[in-house]
This record gives structure tokens, C-alpha cells and sequence, in this order.
């Protein structure tokens, strides 16, 4: 049996018709937000890990290959039906099925939405702390899969440090459990790390343990405009120095200011960067920090003011809001999410700034100065893509010499792949791909990403 038809007939039954999408009912499922899309032959939305460990094993026997989906939120193609590969939805799988207050734990599906999982944790009196802009959308086993990070990665880190545990299924069909409820285990090799930020390429994950954080008693936002973004990383980098860490730190840079100016609002005059400042705690160290931080920054600022409330809530909606403002401004958005160390990213600013003068490109700048992760934007005309192509490449180049990564929270995915060989020697790819062997030996699992050769059709450039 190596035929849709036929695996249709055997997961049909158990599934419910209802549960097997096929025709145009696919389509929905064909890209993320990426861009780019491949159409699936056939969807599968399990309700169970049962489901899903039939599906798998199904599909395995029959030599087909299978790709598991979240919300379709990705940006880098890490979900795309490459190869014409199945789609496993996770959708219906979205239970918060415990909350565990006393144990600072919470254990859910991974099509629970990440806004209803920071809502549960709230509810209980804490705090889930990994925040991608796309919180309403986005769902917790697509983070997981990204190793998710978003604003608050500065203080509190990314989605890996918060998963105790994971319930996977292996492309076979097999289940088993990686990590444990204890803070501490080191009974065995850590695969559930291994899982994390694999990019659905080793297991299709069925439940999630989330580690939970007591939530701050006091926030604070300081919203601070700077001539030059080597001025606003600097201060960043004394403040921090001084001992203040605030749980966000995003700086925009001199076009994206531009542009929002061009959209109405309001610029500091000859501003070439603000820098975006949340500070939580208790209410007399955020009082104290705000003071040390004020301080600091404006010794290089040339403006500073502390927001509150409806305020605070606006600025940081302005941040959310900006890269999908940016597809505005033209027919295609290239949106890389380069991360450099963080005494490097005045110098990577600048090194957009050139390429932009020199290619007559539109590049934007803004992102996660607190960790190091920028986001650089290329809006740009079809007739421009190689081009734009050839300049990310030159850019990828400069930060890998400068001591980065070419992605420090999207994934490679497909949308990567042909740089992939610029960040990854070939030795660490040959382990990478020895490691997806061992959990994976067909290659159905989520095929024509990074760690596979070229898919047929699909995609020429890869590692």
C-alpha cells in the first residue's frame, strides 16, 4: 500500500470522515507566513495522541511522508507540505488540560493557543514569560517546534527553558515521554532538548509540561530617542552593566522610524533610534531600577520619558504591530532574524545601513537589542528578489563573522536553507543529519527542510 487512497480508507474510519480533508479543504494549509506555498494531498486533524500515533504509523508503513502544523504562524517555510507531504493539524488538539499553581506548572495540548496559555497561567496568579508578537495566533507546540523567543527573551530567556516535558510520537508511530515533572533530571540523554527547536523534524509532540514564574507585582516602560543606534546599544549595554536587566529591550532603528513617521506617528526630531525599555518586579526594585535606568540613559539621549497604563500599552502595541506595517510598503517583505553577540549590533546596524546605500534596497531595522536578535526587513519589488537574495547572503556572511547565528528565533526551515552551509560547518551538519536518522531512518518527517538534501521539484538550493 503506498497510495492517498488507501490511507485514507484505514484513518477515515477511526478518525471521522469529517477529520480528513481533502480537494479544496487543503488549501488552507498549504503556506505560512512565509509566503511560499506547496499543496498537501491530504489533512489530518487528530483529536489525540492515539490519533496521532495511528496517523504516523500509517503513513510510515505506506512509505508516505508527513509534516505536522500548529497555526501556520511560521515565518522561515518550517511547516510547508514539502514533497507533497501530509499535513497533521493540530488544531483540535488546543486543551489547557492542568494548572498546577503549587507545582509552578502547567501541562497543555500543542494547538493551544499561546494568549490562552499566558491567560490560564494569569488566572492562576503566574506567569508564562516567552511573548512572540503573534500571541493571539501562534500556538504553543509551533513554539516549541521554533524554540519560540520574543520580548521578554532579555530577562526571562526562551520557550525551551520553560518545557519540563514533553509527549511525543516518533515518526513510526511509537510514543514515549522525554523529560519529567522534577526541575532537576539527568536520567539519560536530554532528547527532549534535542525535540526542542527541531523544527518538527524529529517527533510530532501529543502534551507539554510548561515550567510557570511568579508574576511581577510592577511593570514599567521608558521609551528613550537616540541620534544613532550605536548610542542606544551602548546605553543599553551600561545599564545593563549597572545591574539593571529589564524584561524587554526593543530598539528600532532609522528607517523603521522613517516609516512610522510616514504613518502618523509621533518621532522624536532627528532621532536615528528609540530604545524601548520594560522594567518588572517587585514595586520598590522596578521604582529603583527606573531610577538607575533613567540615569544612565540619559547621559547619550537625546530624549527620555517614562510611560504608564494606556500609554505603555500603545508603544508596545507600535512595536508588535511593526513588521506587519512593513508589508505596506511593497509587493514582498523579506524578514531575516539575524542575532549577533551584544556588543556586535551597532556594527551590524551599520552594516545594513551600506548594504541598503549600496543596493538602492529598502532595509529596515528593528528587533530584541537585550538578546542580541534583529530582525532586518527587506521590502522589495519581484523583479528585485535576486537581488535581495544576493544582499541577505552578504549579510548572512557578516554575521556569522561577527560571531552570530542566521536565525536566532524564526528557524531555517525552507526559507534558510540555502544558507544554511554559512552558519553550520560540515561536520556539525553530518550530526545534525546522524541525529535525524536515528529518530527519523525513511526521512518522512516534515521532508526538503535543512537537514535533508534537495525535495524533487521543490526547492535546488540546499546544504
Amino acid at each position: 500500500m503506498r497510495d492517498w487512497q488507501g490511507v485514507t480508507k484505514i484513518l477515515g474510519p477511526v478518525l471521522g470522515w469529517d477529520r480528513v480533508l481533502r480537494g479544496a479543504a487543503v488549501e488552507p494549509y498549504a503556506a505560512d507566513r512565509w509566503g511560499r506555498s506547496a499543496l498537501p494531498p491530504v489533512v489530518f486533524v487528530p483529536q489525540s495522541q492515539d490519533h496521532v500515533s495511528m496517523i504516523a504509523r500509517t503513513l510510515y508503513e505506506a512509505g508516505l511522508p508527513f509534516v505536522a502544523r500548529g497555526r501556520g504562524t511560521g515565518m522561515s517555510g518550517g511547516a510547508l507540505p514539502m514533497g507533497r507531504a501530509a499535513v497533521i493539524s493540530f488544531e483540535k488538539m488546543d486543551r489547557i488540560i492542568e494548572v498546577r499553581p503549587d507545582a509552578f506548572e502547567m501541562t497543555v495540548e500543542p494547538g493551544a493557543l499561546l494568549s490562552s496559555v499566558q491567560a490560564a497561567a494569569a488566572r492562576a496568579g503566574l506567569m508564562y514569560p516567552p511573548d512572540p508578537a503573534s500571541a493571539d495566533e501562534c500556538s504553543i507546540g509551533g513554539n516549541v517546534a521554533e524554540n519560540a523567543g520574543g520580548l521578554s527573551c532579555v530577562k526571562y530567556g526562551v520557550t525551551g527553558e520553560y518545557v519540563l516535558a514533553l509527549d511525543v510520537v516518533l515518526p513510526d508511530g511509537r510514543c514515549c515521554s522525554l523529560g519529567s515533572h522534577a526541575r532537576k533530571d539527568v536520567a539519560g540523554l536530554d532528547l527532549k532538548r534535542l525535540v526542542i527547536g527541531s523544527e518538527g523534524m524529529l517527533a510530532l509532540v501529543t502534551q507539554i509540561v510548561l515550567r510557570l514564574v511568579p508574576r511581577p507585582a510592577a511593570e514599567a516602560t521608558i521609551c528613550c530617542w537616540f541620534a544613532e543606534a550605536d548610542q542606544a546599544v551602548a546605553a543599553l549595554q551600561g545599564m545593563m552593566q549597572a545591574g539593571v536587566v529589564p524584561a524587554r529591550a526593543e530598539l528600532i532603528a532609522r528607517e523603521c522610524l522613517r516609516i512610522l513617521a510616514e504613518d502618523g506617528v509621533a518621532v522624536h526630531p532627528g532621532a536615528g533610534a528609540l530604545l524601548l525599555l520594560g522594567l518588572d518586579g517587585t514595586v520598590s526594585g522596578v521604582r529603583d531600577e527606573q531610577a538607575r535606568a533613567e540615569e544612565i540613559l540619559r547621559r547619550q539621549a537625546l530624549a527620555l520619558e517614562a510611560a504608564s497604563g494606556e500609554q505603555a500599552e500603545v508603544l508596545w502595541k507600535i512595536r508588535s504591530a511593526l513588521s506587519p506595517a512593513l508589508k505596506k510598503l511593497a509587493p514582498m517583505k523579506i524578514n531575516e532574524d539575524i542575532a549577533v553577540p551584544l556588543d556586535r549590533q551597532a556594527e551590524c546596524i551599520r552594516f545594513t545601513e551600506n548594504l541598503a546605500a549600496r543596493t538602492g534596497l529598502m532595509i529596515a531595522v528593528f528587533g530584541h537589542a537585550g538578546d542580541g536578535n534583529l530582525h532586518v526587513n527587506f521590502m522589495i519589488r519581484p523583479e528585485q528578489r535576486k537581488e535581495a537574495e544576493q544582499a541577505v547572503e552578504l549579510l548572512f556572511a557578516e554575521v556569522v563573522r561577527l560571531g552570530g547565528t542566521i536565525t536566532g528565533e524564526h528557524g531555517i526551515g525552507v526559507a534558510k536553507a540555502p544558507w544554511a552551509g554559512l552558519r553550520l560547518d560540515p561536520v556539525t551538519l553530518a550530526l545534525c543529519r546522524a541525529v535525524k536518522s536515528a529518530f527519523d531512518p525513511k526521512g518522512l518527517c516534515n521532508p526538503g527542510k535543512a537537514l535533508y538534501g534537495p525535495v524533487e521539484g521543490e526547492i535546488s538550493r540546499l546544504v
